[in-house]
């Protein structure tokens, strides 16, 4: 098997390093080895464009040098469903957080701090490539080492008059009250305690699965504490009212002087929350209106990189929209560009994404097949889809940001109202929800934990609980350690350094020297 291997940075003397490691771990497998410079290209949109021409396996992004073009190109790979499936690795040269966080929300699943002990750094990507993968043999593994602070990983879309807007790629708990790390608000409001409010699984802009409006709990005083689940209660009654049929009315009672008591209490910090939102609102990016664009060819793709500046949308383009595709249901745009010039992207595929659409409840989005043939688009005129409209040229910027734009006018998408935009290079578009969850067993390398919430695969937490680390959530090895145990969850752990790994290998030690005792 033979698998290209590509590294993105100009740190020669460790990319050697790592060529040597994959030959040595794995010599029965054959590699093809390239190193690329960010400068070597116009860029980082013309060199996603290379890569994707190369077909490669495993790709290093090495941030040291030019991490603002490194993270533009992870969001390119990560977001195109025929290169998400590459095992991309953030590479940093030291335990940079605020830069981890950004790598983390452009979907990075890999992240590692550049060290003498490159061992994970090979095996992580290739375990992703290959779920049955042995684990490495030569770590001792822990015995049960109790609960750690876990943090998973918000990004954070918009702040509203009440709540926070989030994207995140593991599911929470409706109807509970959890603790954030920090939030924007902290000057004005010290509570870092939110209520998981509403839940959704379209309409998403940051290429997350999930989205949520978490509710401020305006103060953490020993009032607001002591009543909090007076006022869940109270959240639940609302959306159910047949449940006050089951209550005495000396409990409603209670509840409703709570409630006020509440209310006179964080009025004035709502006052200043919405003052903070009427003074930050202009200055910030409105939400856009969103376009996907279907094109193999990726013309319109490298059309738009010399004018990405005047492009005020947000835009998705992808290559091709398999049968499993999720792109249609969790981004749901308003402007959909078809490009029938393809070889692949013809009218079964055209089809097809018009079903997942369907299914799609009052989403009614504009869609433009272009390169069509005459035959084609007959065809399409007969099967009476909603907003679809044909054109047998290709389509090009000036046509596509002239529709883009009497669509917004039609729509108002993008314009300024009662919230604050968060851009992603924002201090606060990144905040961590925090879990306590027990850890099961470790190495150096990997982590078993339980939750008895599910967790999707590929999931990436920040673990705080010394040592600092983040670990990815994998599949289990079939017939592995813990893969028949209930709620187990297997985990990669990486963005450790030296000193991490010692911590690591202390923490195992003195979990067998507590077992023995």
């Amino acid at each position: 098997m033979n698998l290209k291997i590509f590294y993105i940075g100009e740190d020669d003397k460790y990319w050697k390093r790592l060529k040597a490691q994959f030959e040595k771990k794995y010599p029965n497998f054959e590699f093809s080895f390239k190193n690329l410079k960010m400068g070597d290209f116009v860029s980082f949109q013309r060199l996603f464009i290379y890569l994707f021409e190369q077909h490669p396996d495993i790709i290093y992004l090495d941030y040291t040098k030019e991490p603002d073009q490194g993270i533009g190109l992870a969001k390119l790979l990560t977001r195109n469903e025929e290169m998400r499936l590459v095992s991309v690795v953030g590479l940093f040269d030291s335990r940079n957080l605020t830069l981890v966080d950004r790598s983390i929300n452009a979907s990075v699943r890999l992240n590692h701090i550049k060290c003498l002990e490159i061992d994970d750094v090979v095996y992580d990507p290739m375990a992703l490539l290959d779920v049955e993968l042995p684990e490495p043999q030569e770590f001792v593994a822990s015995a049960e080492v109790g609960k750690f602070e876990f943090y998973q990983p918000l990004r954070v879309g918009f702040i509203g008059e009440n709540h926070f807007h989030v994207e995140t790629n593991s599911k929470l708990p409706i109807g509970e009250i959890l603790t954030i790390d920090h939030h924007p608000l902290e000057n004005i409001m010290s509570s870092k305690l939110v209520y998981v409010q509403k839940f959704y699984e379209h309409d998403l802009y940051f290429n997350k699965r999930y989205a949520y409006e978490l509710e401020f709990i305006y103060k953490d005083d020993d009032f607001f504490v002591s009543t909090n689940e007076h006022w869940k209660l109270y959240k639940n009654l609302k959306e159910n009212p047949a449940l006050l049929n089951e209550m005495k009315e000396v409990e409603k009672q209670d509840i409703m002087n709570d409630m006020a008591k509440r209310k006179e209490m964080f009025e004035p910090i709502k006052e200043n929350i919405l003052k903070w939102i009427r003074h930050n609102r202009v200055s910030r990016d409105p939400k856009k209106l969103k376009i996907l664009v279907v094109d193999e060819t990726l013309d319109l793709f490298k059309e738009l990189d010399k004018k990405h500046q005047s492009f005020r949308y947000s835009i998705n383009f992808q290559t091709h929209l398999g049968e499993n595709s999720q792109v249609i249901f969790r981004y749901t745009p308003h402007l959909i560009a078809f490009n029938f010039s393809d070889k692949r992207n013809q009218l079964e595929d055209f089809n097809r994404m018009m079903s997942s659409i369907l299914q799609i409840k009052n989403y009614h989005p504009y869609v433009l097949a272009f390169g069509i043939k005459a035959e084609n688009a007959t065809q399409l005129a007969e099967k009476n889809y909603k907003n679809v409209i044909t054109y047998p040229e290709s389509i090009g910027t000036n046509m596509l940001l002239d529709m883009a734009g009497k669509l917004d006018d039609k729509l108002h998408i993008t314009e300024k109202n009662k919230k604050v935009f968060v851009k992603a290079t924002d201090k606060f578009s990144r905040i961590h929800i925090k879990r306590e969850l027990k850890v099961v067993s470790m190495t150096e390398s990997i982590l078993y934990f339980e939750s008895k919430h599910e967790i999707p695969m590929w999931t990436v937490f920040r673990v705080n609980s010394p040592p600092e680390l983040l670990i990815t959530v994998v599949p289990h090895i079939n017939e592995g350690k813990f893969s028949k145990e209930k709620d187990t969850y297997r985990a990669l752990i990486n963005f450790t350094g030296e000193h991490e790994k010692a911590q690591l290998r202390t923490l195992i030690n003195r979990s067998l020297k507590e077992e023995k005792e």
